[in-house]
């Protein structure tokens, strides 16, 4: 069920009266119930969520130096193991991916201003026996030892889940390589398909995402769209149909 606008203020009442002030993104992920992704999808920024629940807003993005912009780009990057999506700084990084467009002209204009190249990542220098081996750690961690999903690891793994899709093929045959069983795969909805499709297009500010775009930034295999739609060019028509 979502969560109500009034939560979200409520909860922002609660950590105003915890912190002593109106909390930051920092705070709100250290110490909120809600993500940070959830009051932007709502509010659209994080000054109208502060506005809403009656509090002064905060100094533009502009004040922001661009070095500390660049500093977080990088430092997210090495928590991640690549450089991250707007996705990923929306919920795990200090400022808006929108910050970052404003300022830079693109998503992409700012990771190639913090160092890193078009299509860049730097899980060409991982090994390995490194990802298999925090997919191990992460299998034993449970009471009973088993597979991680791409879900766990991404929330709680050193590396990107993606990565693993980078390096062996499929999360599920990187299961396999670190002597787990891979679970039967699921069946993916056409709707939660195309909608990854839209949040690709979206992230990469692309009409239509490339099948490549799929493979480096998205959730699904190429393939799992050619078993539902036919082709890719049948899952980008019903993705954006409207268009």
């Amino acid at each position: 069920m979502p969560v109500s606008t009034q939560a979200l203020i409520d909860e922002l009442h609660r950590l105003t009266e915890k912190l002593g002030g109106p909390p930051t993104l920092a705070q709100l992920r250290e110490h909120g119930e809600y993500s940070a992704t959830t009051y932007y999808d709502r509010f659209g920024s994080w000054n109208n969520a502060l506005e809403a629940a009656g509090y002064a807003s905060r100094d533009p993005d502009s004040k922001i130096p661009v070095d500390d912009l660049l500093e977080e780009l990088q430092r997210l990057a090495d928590e991640l193991g690549e450089p991250p999506s707007a996705a990923q700084m929306n919920e795990h990084g200090d400022y808006w991916a929108s910050t970052y467009r404003d300022r830079f002209g693109s998503w992409n204009e700012a990771l190639a201003k913090a160092g890193f190249g078009p299509g860049e990542r730097r899980d060409a220098q991982i090994s390995e026996q490194d990802l298999l081996d925090e997919l191990r750690r992460l299998g034993d961690a449970s009471d009973e030892p088993a597979p991680p999903t791409f879900e766990m690891m991404d929330e709680s793994g050193r590396y990107g889940a993606r990565t693993y899709i980078r390096h062996f093929g499929s999360w599920n045959k990187a299961v396999q390589e670190a002597g787990f069983e891979p679970e039967h795969p699921r069946e993916v909805r056409e709707e939660e398909l195309c909608a990854e499709l839209r949040r690709l297009a979206t992230e990469l500010e692309k009409s239509r995402p490339t099948a490549q775009d799929m493979v480096e930034h998205g959730r699904h295999g190429v393939a799992t769209y050619q078993r539902q739609f036919g082709s890719w060019s049948n899952a980008l028509d019903a993705a954006f149909e409207n268009d």
